[in-house]
């Protein structure tokens, strides 16, 4: 675990928790460098959160994908 620290916001949090905050910075973290975390809402509320990691064909590949021109 990374080392605590505080952060100072401008303004109240008006939707998300930190806890929140910190499951969606962790998602991002883990799909970098390609991916989609999506957040969905449902009755006003964070409901769900998921993520998508990818990969770069070309680097499972090994080679760039011939343009059909």
């Amino acid at each position: 675990m990374v080392g605590h620290f505080s952060l100072q916001l401008e303004r109240r949090l008006r939707f998300l928790t930190p806890k929140e905050i910190n499951v969606i910075d962790d998602l991002l973290t883990s799909v970098a460098p390609f991916g989609e975390v999506r957040l969905a809402v449902q009755k006003g509320k964070l409901r769900f959160v998921s993520s998508v990691k990818s990969h770069d064909a070309f680097e499972l590949t090994g080679k760039p994908k011939e343009s059909e021109d």
